[in-house]
């Protein structure tokens, strides 16, 4: 059982950052989802260090110790962050979700990256 969770009067003081600019961060899952959940967490923290919002769909590893996800539905909720964010970085390796989030990015105009240094680069 999870526990409750008292939610800080300070909350409604929080804003959004107007200079924080989202990372959708896409990769190979199911092959290996430790070892591409470590690789996604690592882009995600160097992503942070040079002031992005990453997102970060990988976590759903620690979700489904508690829950097996269904792979379309998931699939549903990975488009919708696609849309959200305002840059798309695809780490390598073989991956047919990875590549639909890839293609959808690239429909949407979205400035699509392979490395973090190619996006501090503005190199698209």
């Amino acid at each position: 059982m999870l526990a409750s969770c008292r939610i800080s009067s300070t909350v409604g003081h929080l804003h959004k950052p107007d200079t924080l600019k989202t990372v959708f961060i896409s990769g190979p899952y199911s092959s290996d989802p430790e070892l591409n959940t470590s690789i996604a967490i690592r882009i995600w923290i160097e992503l942070y260090d040079h002031g992005f919002a990453g997102f970060c769909p990988h976590l759903s590893y620690f979700c489904t110790l508690h829950k097996k996800l269904d792979y379309d539905e998931f699939m549903k909720h990975c488009t919708e962050w696609v849309t959200r964010c305002d840059y798309f970085l695809r780490f390598p390796g073989e991956s047919p979700g990875a590549d639909a989030e890839h293609e959808l990015a690239a429909s949407l105009g979205k400035p699509v990256y392979f490395s973090v240094d190619q996006l501090l680069a503005g190199e698209s």
